[in-house]
């Protein structure tokens, strides 16, 4: 399945994976014995890592969608995420060709609406 903009525009032709991560929100303090001592603030934030493949144009999109915080859809084998892109995707040459076939491998993660 593709992944989708919130605009059902195409952002990437093929998945290749999905993982799951949790972000916590860590202060580390040493205490005066010398120990260390991590608090863990709030609940673990739920966000996975992407990779996948996309045409050029599908890579303007997703790349907007990510600069514009635009929610993403993906559907990989079953399971469905819909989030936030963080940061800014990865893209490096997956094959060569002409352009109107060449392919982009794309690497990001995004936060996870519950």
């Amino acid at each position: 399945m593709p992944i989708k903009d919130a605009y059902n525009n195409v952002c990437a032709s093929h998945v290749l994976s999905v993982i799951p991560e949790h972000e916590a929100v860590k202060v580390e303090n040493k205490t005066l014995n010398g120990r260390v001592h991590i608090q863990t603030t709030g609940d673990p934030i739920d966000l996975v890592e992407v990779q996948c493949l996309s045409t050029y144009e599908q890579w303007e999109t997703l790349s907007e969608a990510s600069a514009k915080s635009t929610p993403v859809f993906v559907d990989f084998e079953g399971d469905y995420y819909d989030g936030l892109i963080t940061g800014r995707p990865s893209r490096s040459l997956f094959n060569r060709g002409k352009r109107i076939s060449r392919l982009y491998e794309i690497r990001f993660t995004m936060y996870i609406n519950e």
